[in-house]
């Protein structure tokens, strides 16, 4: 009896029911808490990070399209880098989705077309192409033709959004520099673009112009005629787009240019460009390698930097130049802001060459003194310790060498 008494007693006692309950429930809520965290707030975390990311990427990515006009402009080989994806923060108790990789790429080639009434010279080109694969943000791929940097979502019903503006043309001259080499890259990691002109300087040949000038045809998958309107408001300049000329996503830019107001170089990706032999087709970049006596008696440049060392403008102190007369000065920082120069005086006062950018040129700085027919000779300022570039010091050298 005794012992049934005891089981009885033992069946009734519920004192511990309360907390095993009270377990249970606290248990699911922090399970469903859990659950709630993975849902929502671990994708706008992982999305905030991919935002920062793409910020970080256009800024990236403007970097190399002014890397690509300095190796083309000054011959000097560049190499920006692009982080192409992104990591997620880590977890403990939630789960990342895999880490979002991004490529770079060029396109296929198309021609750039120089030519006049009968005769066409071409120079083939390629676009530079970022797509970010994000897990939760969905953006269009990013676009660099032609020193143009814009974000292209018109597959997903958007329009071109400009993140860097055209400086196709500046001071009446358009400039041109061609992508050449095939190249990708996919992946989460840090990816240096290597950025070479041709080492030998040599010209193709441009049709004889017409009337002084020559049409030419640049490809372009910016296919919005009232942007380039505006972008080129020099109506003796843009003659408007043509949608037959390539295919239906890449139009032809068409230009008249004066023969003296083009400049065409060419900068190839990963090694020296190879679809094209010529590293200029500019009048302008040629001058002095014809054996012309036009040369530099005395050539002295020095330059100013803002509070935060970085360059402001470039001042030619003094030159003198023997059997010559119109020369051009040029200035061009590390991101592809240029300032030009041309006087008809074989000495003179000091000419500045002001740098603009608002404060966000960097160095390196090369600036070039052009002879007509005559010496071509350039100096490159490295940073802000180096103030001034003299001939008699020898700092100055032969375009190109």
């Amino acid at each position: 009896m005794a012992g049934k008494a005891v089981w009885r007693r033992f069946v009734r006692d519920n004192r511990a029911i309360s907390e095993v309950v009270g377990f249970i429930l606290i248990f699911a809520l922090l399970v469903l808490l859990l659950a709630v965290y993975q849902v929502q707030i671990v994708p706008q975390q992982n999305a905030q990070t991919e935002f920062e990311h793409f910020e970080a990427t256009q800024d990236e990515l403007v970097d190399v399209r002014n890397s690509i006009s300095t190796a083309g402009q000054t011959e000097l080989s560049q190499f920006p880098s692009l982080k192409l994806g992104t990591t997620y923060q880590t977890r403990v108790l939630t789960i990342n989705p895999p880490p979002a990789t991004g490529t770079v790429q060029t396109s296929e080639s198309y021609n750039i077309t120089i030519a006049n009434e009968t005769d066409q010279t071409n120079v083939t080109t390629r676009f530079v192409e970022y797509q970010p694969g994000y897990n939760e943000l969905v953006v269009g791929s990013i676009n660099l033709e032609h020193s143009l940097l814009y974000l292209d979502e018109r597959q997903r019903g958007n329009n071109v959004t400009i993140i860097e503006e055209q400086n196709l043309l500046k001071d009446g001259t358009v400039r041109l520099t061609a992508v050449q080499n095939t190249f990708q890259e996919t992946g989460t990691d840090r990816n240096t673009l290597e950025l070479y002109p041709h080492t030998e300087f040599t010209a193709t040949e441009f049709p004889e112009p017409d009337d002084g000038r020559l049409n030419v045809s640049v490809p372009t998958r910016v296919t919005d005629d009232e942007y380039w309107d505006e972008a080129l408001a020099d109506s003796s300049v843009y003659q408007g787009l043509e949608a037959e000329e390539y295919d239906g996503e890449t139009h032809a830019l068409n230009l008249s240019i004066q023969e003296t107001n083009l400049e065409l170089n060419t900068v190839g990706i990963g090694s020296q460009p190879n679809e094209n032999p010529a590293k200029s087709t500019t009048q302008h970049a040629v001058a002095g390698t014809n054996g012309s006596t036009g040369t530099f008696d005395k050539l002295v440049a020095s330059i100013e930097t803002r509070g935060d060392d970085r360059p402001d403008e470039v001042t030619i102190d003094d030159f003198e130049i023997m059997d010559g007369s119109e020369t051009t000065f040029t200035a061009t920082e590390a991101r592809g802001d240029t300032a030009e120069v041309t006087v008809s005086d074989a000495t003179g006062e000091p000419i500045v060459l002001d740098l603009g950018g608002h404060g966000n040129n960097r160095f390196p700085v090369t600036v070039v003194a052009d002879i007509a027919g005559g010496e071509c000779l350039e100096a490159t300022f490295e940073d802000a310790g180096e103030t001034s570039k003299s001939l008699e010091d020898e700092d100055w050298e032969t375009c190109g060498s």
